[in-house]
């Protein structure tokens, strides 16, 4: 159980050494909120002064203009800060389940030592120092990517100074390239990262022979807690489409880029989305649907037994026994049975519901609304919501 209490994805490895030494870290553990706006104004305040420097805080054309960017904002300001803030919420959600697992008895106490393991080997590749440096070194590699795509594209930016077919990269864009964008792929790597582990942790689990009950009342066997685990990894849909909507946005206004081109990537990103969130609790598909068998298996004997027993009792013929119902009625194990039997039929073969589904499909949701009266002239979106009213 001790494993189980202590399973924060988060608090681990080398970048939480880090924030740790610089004070970003409390006294049990916890992720302090300042280190937010801190990392925040460290990746977004300097751009904005180096930009100024050059003149391209406001640039000769939008596209050139750091602080009508608004895919930078929509990066730093509101993406960041979320995934970094996130990371507490997210460990106490990784803990509870945990602590279910045991605590409900659906881990039984002969895998108690397995379970443990299964916990110890997520917090070791928690701690990669390995894996730190891979997520690290892809991240500098995307914003060099960045930067080299920027100096050979003929369209203005203001990571770019100079003529077209001699530019160098601008004071703003070597901050951009030595701090920021490093920074925002990793913090978003390392929530990646945490989905691979946390998937990786549930298979180990549902591997073990778990205590299911197919007749429980949250309609998964008694595992209806996994349902609320991918809203740990919420943020993290909420961010990437914040800078999808922010990039999105400055190629409308930049470059005069219809919306509505985006709409089958918006649609491929939502799929996508919950099919990485919800992809870890496809591991319990299995066990669910053998348990589900086997108890329909078990139960349809056993209702077959209660059924020929009540009419032996109650159907034989005899008036007496026709008269004894009547006066005493006592069909009450069948009407038990019934109800059982029909909750065991009704259980999914996974532990989540449309309620799980909805969840992610909102938080992809949610950023894009501002663009919608891009779209939709306002007048004629109100017309439609009040037609849909009356």
């Amino acid at each position: 159980m001790g494993e189980a209490q202590d399973l924060f994805l988060f608090r681990g490895g080398p970048f939480y050494a880090v924030q740790r030494a610089a004070g970003f870290v409390g006294p049990r553990g916890e992720m302090l909120a300042r280190r937010a706006p801190f990392f925040v104004l460290a990746a977004w305040l300097p751009l904005v002064v180096l930009a100024a420097l050059q003149g391209l805080a406001i640039g000769p054309t939008p596209a050139e203009s750091m602080l009508l960017c608004l895919s930078v904002h929509a990066r730093y300001l509101v993406a960041l800060p979320l995934l970094l803030l996130a990371e507490n919420l997210a460990d106490a959600r990784f803990v509870t389940v945990a602590q279910r697992f045991v605590g409900s008895g659906v881990v039984r106490s002969a895998d108690l030592e397995r379970f443990s393991a299964a916990a110890l080997d997520a917090k070791r590749l928690r701690d990669s120092r390995t894996v730190e440096a891979v997520l690290f070194g892809l991240a500098v590699a995307i914003a060099i990517a960045a930067v080299y795509a920027d100096l050979h594209d003929a369209t203005p930016s203001w990571r770019s100074v100079g003529p077209p077919g001699a530019q160098k990269i601008s004071l703003a864009g070597v901050w951009a390239l030595a701090f920021s964008q490093p920074l925002f792929v990793f913090v978003l790597a390392r929530w990646l990262w945490r989905l691979v582990i946390w998937g990786i942790f549930l298979r180990r689990v549902s591997q073990l022979d778990l205590a299911l009950v197919p007749a429980h009342p949250d309609g998964a066997g008694g595992l209806g807690f996994l349902a609320g685990a991918p809203q740990a990894f919420g943020m993290v849909v909420l961010a990437l489409s914040a800078v999808l909507a922010g990039t999105w946005a400055d190629a409308y206004f930049h470059h005069g880029i219809d919306l509505r081109v985006h709409r089958n990537v918006f649609i491929a990103f939502v799929v996508l989305d919950e099919l990485l969130l919800l992809a870890p609790l496809l591991a319990f598909l299995g066990p669910l649907q053998r348990a589900k068998h086997a108890y329909l298996s078990r139960y349809g004997e056993l209702g077959a037994a209660l059924v020929r027993r009540f009419d032996e009792r109650w159907l034989d013929g005899s008036e007496g026994g026709a008269a004894e119902l009547i006066e005493h009625p006592d069909p009450s194990a069948l009407a038990d049975y019934a109800s059982v039997f029909g909750a065991v039929k009704k259980m999914r073969p996974v532990p989540f519901s449309r309620a799980t589904l909805v969840m992610v499909a909102v938080a992809a949701v949610l950023p894009m609304l501002p663009l919608v009266p891009i779209v939709i002239p306002l007048p004629q979106l109100l017309g439609q919501l009040a037609k849909a009213l009356l």
